[in-house]
């Protein structure tokens, strides 16, 4: 099946070889895409709750939902009044969204159709009150996540003159136990609003930033963070002007362990200078 969902809240399916369709309206708003795990469980995250879907009796079924916490505002920084994310799947246990609190929460589920005891996880609040929201997906390493803040990018003229957005990136870690989450670190990095990676190779965690600058000269930068420390490992300048800023394109690596950037002028390359 090729699964769907709308902006307007419809969920559904399409079968290729017997091209039949089916469908159902949720009345909440989706603004982002979703997740299928193996066992057959798609994740839909709407602008009230986060649902595990799965093709049963020739319909999408719920098999349960979970609202998260929303002040019911789209902060600036987000394309909608809900989660930022799409649902990031880890292992085979877990799917992890941030709500749209104040601040900004890290929130982690089982996932299975039944669970024994609560179904949360936890909610791991990220950032600073009044200055959090993402619109991109969590990176999920083990039981680890990072996440980006994008508060207060509301567009491109948002980074233009010398201005940023507010700073960090964070790192959250399931408990051991499957208790609870703990912060692991916190960077003051600023970046708008790029789809970060990590390169698990490395272990550095590869972002686009724009500090600010009082010389207007709108400097862009690949970034790489010690995903264990929280470090700044390295910076590289792409370039300085409205044509450097990425505007949610994503860090993307290649298997020469290039990296590139789209940005609104075009794509900007980084490699390393030596192996």
């Amino acid at each position: 099946r090729i699964w769907f969902a709308t902006r307007a809240g419809r969920v559904g399916w399409i079968e290729p070889q017997s091209r039949a369709i089916a469908s159902r309206e949720l009345g909440e708003a989706i603004g982002n895409s979703f997740a299928v795990d193996e066992t057959g469980g798609v994740f839909i995250v709407t602008d009230a709750a986060l649902y595990r879907f799965e093709a049963r009796g020739g319909e999408p079924r719920t098999m349960w939902r979970q609202p998260y916490e929303n002040i019911g505002t789209r902060k600036p920084g987000q394309t909608q009044a809900g989660s930022g994310t799409t649902p990031t799947l880890m292992g085979r246990e877990y799917v992890a969204i941030t709500d749209n609190a104040d601040p900004m929460q890290v929130v982690v589920y089982r996932r299975g159709r039944q669970v024994v005891g609560p179904r949360l996880v936890c909610q791991e609040p990220v950032f600073q009150p009044g200055a959090s929201a993402t619109d991109q997906s969590l990176i999920g390493a083990g039981r680890s996540m990072v996440v980006e803040n994008n508060y207060g990018y509301d567009g491109i003229t948002s980074t233009s003159n010398g201005a940023t957005t507010s700073p960090g990136l964070s790192r959250v870690t399931i408990d051991r136990d499957g208790r609870g989450c703990h912060t692991d670190w916190e960077s003051d990095e600023i970046a708008p609003s790029v789809v970060p990676k990590l390169a698990a190779g490395s272990g550095l965690v590869f972002t686009y930033t724009k500090p600010p600058n009082s010389s207007d000269d709108d400097a862009w930068y690949l970034t790489a963070i010690d995903y264990r420390t929280g470090e700044t490992v390295y910076k590289r300048l792409a370039g300085a002007g409205f044509g450097y800023n990425n505007n949610f394109a994503p860090v993307t690596i290649g298997p020469d362990e290039t990296a590139y950037v789209g940005a609104l002028g075009g794509i900007t390359q980084f490699r390393d200078t030596g192996p």
